[in-house]
Parts: C-alpha cells; structure tokens; sequence
C-alpha cells in the first residue's frame, strides 16, 4: 500500500545525527524494540547531517528493517538546522526529537501510543526525563493530566524553563511545524522545542504532563556543552528564543516578558553568570555587559524590572577575581576552579557549540 493510501501514524520519531556511530546501534536497537511492540503507529525519521565515520553505512544497514525515512545532508548544515530538516520528514500527529546518543522505553511507547490515540490534535505533551539509569523528576510538582496552554503560563512562570529543556521529553502536534519549517533558524537556535513550547503556550491549546520516561538520555548536556561561557551562550539563545516568541503576541507579550525576567533572576540564570565570570573571565569581561545589554533592552517599559540584574552584570565586569581570596567562601571557590579546569581539560573532546556548526562557538 503507498504512504498516501496509509493511516497516518501517531508518532514520528525524529532523530538528527552527526557522527554517532558509536552510539546509534544501541538507538537503533531500541527503535526496533518500539516498532515491535507499536507497528505503524510509530515511524522513524533521521537526517545524517555530513557524518564523516560510519553514521551513513549504518543508517543503510537498518534502513528496511526500521522502515526509515532518511535524508543525508551534502554539507554540515548546524543542528538546529539538521533537527529542522529531519521533521520534514515526518507524517506523524505529534514529531518527537530524540538524540542520536538517546535511547528508548519502548514499553511506555505503547502507553502514549493509548493516551494519544484519543488525544486533542493541539496537545502538547510533556514526559518525564531519565539519565542513564536513574529515573528523573523534572516534573516534580506539576498536575499530571491535561491543563489548558494558558493556565501553563503559571506553571511556567513557577518552574522556569530549565526543566523542560530536553528535547526528547516534548511530544509536539505536528500543527506546529509550519512554523518550524517558515520562521528563520535563528528564532529557534539550539532550543526548537522551547521556541515552539513557547508558541503553543501563547495560543489556544492544551498541555498534558505524562509521568513515565519515554527517552533515557545518555547523560546530561554538561556532557556537550561543559564551558561556562556556553553555557551562558545557551541561555542567551534560549532568551533570543523568548524575544521571537512574543513577536505579535499581543497581550501575551506581557507573560514572555515575565518569563524572560523570571529566567534572569531564577537560580540557573544567576548560576550560570556567576560561573561564567568564576570560570571564564576574559570572556566574560569581554562580552557580557553586551550581550546581557541587549537582553535587558528588548523588554520595553518591563526593562526597569532588569535593572538590578544588570547592575549585577556591570559589578561582575568590575570587580578583580583576586577579591574572591578573601572571600569566606574561598575554600569552597577555590575546589570549584579547580574541578572546572580538570573537566575543561578531560572534557575538550565534547563540543557541542561545534555540533551546531561553525557560526556558532563558544563565546570569546
């Protein structure tokens, strides 16, 4: 029977890669387990972005087996750009991004094959997170079920962005990907689903919080973004991505500004400057009270609000690392750099800011 004769499926696993070869047998595996267990309901949908290892014979080797939708990109066109292109792909009700050195729980596949089969269309799902094996929390605290997307905006205004940050937890009706598809990649640079997250709280939808882990995440993205200053890139971007959301918004551009204040003064945003400052100095007083300066200003008469936060930033730029000596808590200060340098020395392997491509580095 040809696809356009075909029921749809109800999940097109999305899976962007570059020069995995090492890790896409155990994902491979565990797709297979999945397509066992869930038949056409689930598909799979890869983009081999340039590998230049064995990620394309691979891809080949399971190909019939797995029923994969390939695309193989001519040149490394970044991540965010590669996570894009491979939801082209896909013909799914909702588009799952899971990563290439990702695996899965595919007895919880069909639980949410269930859930889903009677599902709202617009129903964005957010699943649990494990690392290796332990079993997360990150949505500790929230209602499970369904809520509407703009009673979320409370939720998110208590919780923060940062623990929705894996991509493989976000279950996405595909009604969102003609923006994903139409709106420029710099709106959505590193983060998709928070861009898109963001987007689908803004309008009329719903949100359904599932407790069980459908993706057990190889380790955390210290793992692949290790400096401080990328991480601090990454929140930047992730604040880039608050900007575009609220771009005719309307009176929801008030909750997108709230949330970009909420992120500056929550503790991962403060944490992240201060280790960028302890950790990278000269990066930081090269760049910082730019970057954090065009954040600030792109809140309108909500910039006032920011106001202490920078001032924050401009003391940070001031201030000698030599005053932390005297500091009551040098000793404790003093094993974090030590720790951190260990890690930035045994750690420089990973790049992540390199995955994304050569317009985007660490910042210098």
């Amino acid at each position: 029977m040809s696809d356009a004769h075909q029921e749809p499926p109800l999940i097109s696993i999305c899976i962007p890669t570059y020069n995995r070869a090492h890790f896409l047998p155990n994902l491979f595996r565990s797709l297979d387990e999945v397509r066992l267990i869930c038949g056409e309901q689930v598909e799979f949908c890869i983009s081999n972005n340039c590998s230049s290892d064995g990620t394309a014979e691979l891809i080949s080797e399971w190909t019939a087996k797995l029923k994969l939708r390939v695309i193989t990109q001519s040149e490394n066109i970044g991540s965010t750009r590669n996570t894009i292109e491979v939801s082209k792909l896909a013909r799914g009700r909702w588009i799952q991004v899971v990563g290439d050195d990702d695996t899965l729980y595919s007895e919880n596949y069909a639980r949410i094959v269930d859930v889903l089969r009677i599902a709202e269309a617009e129903t964005w799902v957010l699943s649990e997170v494990s690392v290796g094996k332990a079993r997360g929390a990150n949505l500790r605290g929230l209602k499970t079920g369904v809520s509407a997307s703009y009673s979320f905006r409370w939720t998110l205004l208590r919780t923060g962005l940062s623990r929705y940050g894996f991509i493989g937890q976000h279950l996405i009706p595909a009604v969102h990907l003609s923006a994903l598809h139409s709106v420029s990649p710099k709106a959505f640079v590193l983060w998709p689903h928070i861009g898109l997250f963001l987007r689908h709280i803004g309008q009329q939808g719903r949100v359904l919080v599932w407790r069980f882990s459908l993706v057990r995440q190889a380790g955390g993205g210290s793992g692949l973004f290790w400096r401080a200053d990328d991480w601090a890139k990454l929140q930047l971007f992730c604040w880039v991505i608050i900007h575009h959301a609220k771009q005719g918004a309307g009176l929801v551009t008030l909750f997108y500004n709230s949330i970009l204040i909420r992120e500056m003064y929550g503790l991962v945003g403060l944490k992240v400057l201060l280790s960028w400052k302890l950790h990278e100095p000269a990066s930081y007083n090269d760049r910082a009270i730019g970057v954090y300066w065009k954040a600030c200003r792109g809140l309108g008469w909500m910039a006032v609000l920011a106001a202490p936060f920078f001032a924050l930033v401009l003391f940070l730029r001031i201030v000698s690392l030599k005053v932390l000596n005297y500091s009551p808590f040098r000793t404790y200060i003093f094993e974090v750099r030590k720790r951190y340098t260990t890690e930035k020395d045994n750690l420089s392997k990973f790049d992540g800011m390199k995955r994304e491509g050569d317009k985007v580095g660490a910042i210098s």
